[in-house]
């Protein structure tokens, strides 16, 4: 199976697509509007690269409005009440900006800009003369989501820019066991009328 792709620019050295995909389109950051560029690409899988493609010719162009994306494949995931779920990532980009770029979380979930930084409901990136080139975001459950299940999209919008979403998977979050120590009893018999109290 395709595990993702690897991409070269006018005959340079093949450079994988980070994070992973297996699917197309392709986002390829970092190009320079006006500027001519013979793109060819190949698969990965777990044995190496594939073949290489035809080579096609493409010329970046500067959109004339906001334009936001977001790429991603969300897997589902389980974690308990009071522990984080493991962090995943998706990677948003942007062009013709004209405002920060903010990422909002679903309920039951929370984003980061860093896969050890702080989490929280949302998180704003500021662009760059009006470009974001593939930004790295981290999301998970939270830890303070009550026991249940969760979905919903993670929202990516600007000022002037259509929203975009990608959707998470239902994922669960389990009720933590509960734990009673410091208490000792004796087996009894009960005869329903004789009254019993446990203390510790």
């Amino acid at each position: 199976a395709i595990t993702n792709y690897a991409y070269s620019l006018n005959g340079s050295a093949y450079t994988p697509i980070s994070p992973a995909q297996i699917s197309s389109p392709i986002l390829i950051t970092g190009l320079s509007n006006g500027v001519a560029y013979d793109v060819t690409i190949r698969a990965i899988n777990s044995v190496g690269a594939g073949a290489v493609s035809n080579t096609l010719q493409g010329t970046p162009v500067a959109p004339s409005s906001p334009t936001l994306q977001i790429t991603g494949t969300p897997a589902s995931s389980t974690t308990t009440y009071g522990t984080a779920g493991s962090t995943q990532s998706f990677t948003v980009s942007g062009s013709a900006l004209s405002d920060g770029v903010v990422i909002t979380a679903p309920t039951g979930f929370e984003v980061s800009d860093a896969a050890n930084g702080t989490f929280a409901a949302t998180v704003t990136y500021n662009p760059n003369s009006g470009l974001l080139s593939g930004t790295t975001t981290h999301f998970r459950l939270s830890p303070t989501a009550s026991a249940g299940s969760y979905n919903g999209n993670i929202v990516v919008s600007s000022t002037g820019a259509a929203d975009v979403t990608l959707a998470i998977p239902s994922s669960t979050v389990n009720t933590k066991a509960l734990t009673i120590t410091g208490l000792s009893a004796a087996d009894r018999v009960y005869d329903a009328t004789t009254g019993v109290s446990v203390s510790g």
